[in-house]
């Protein structure tokens, strides 16, 4: 896995070294092995965490089961996350709960998998981006390349 920029060899992630891509996916989870399954969108995500809202209150330190699929993902895995921050945010008349969750032991080929995701999405808005921008300027777009 490279380094982050300014980051030592065997000093840990700071959140702000690494790429959030906003590319909501809806993921199914639940908080124990016997709890039922709910599903929840996720906000955003790195190769190392992600933004999710849920329908009930999830604690600080708990531990969260994922399923999640990506466009990359031949089929959906399941990650287990840690619940880093919560709070409480509303939408309408429902009381959402939204977390900041990190991957704390991910196997390292999903997590090369996530980071190839993390690429191809943050690749995919930089040329959406340049092309609204070309538009603006009214010039054509360049051609996409195709990822």
């Amino acid at each position: 896995m490279p380094i982050s920029p300014g980051r030592k060899p065997g000093q840990p992630e700071r959140r702000r070294d690494l790429s959030r891509v906003p590319h909501p996916i809806m993921v199914r989870y639940r908080v124990s092995p016997t709890a039922s399954w709910h599903s929840g969108p996720v906000r955003d995500f790195s190769r190392a965490g992600a933004r999710l809202i849920c329908e009930e209150p999830v604690k600080t330190g708990e531990l969260l089961e994922l399923w999640l699929g990506m466009p990359l993902f031949v089929e959906p895995v399941a990650i287990n996350a840690k619940v880093i921050w919560q709070k409480s945010a509303f939408s309408g008349r429902l009381q959402l709960t939204e977390v900041g969750l990190s991957f704390p032991a991910l196997d390292p080929q999903i997590r090369m998998t996530i980071t190839a995701a993390v690429v191809r999405f943050l690749k995919q808005a930089a040329a959406e981006a340049a092309a609204e921008a070309a538009k603006k300027a009214g010039k054509k777009p360049e051609e996409r390349p195709k990822s």
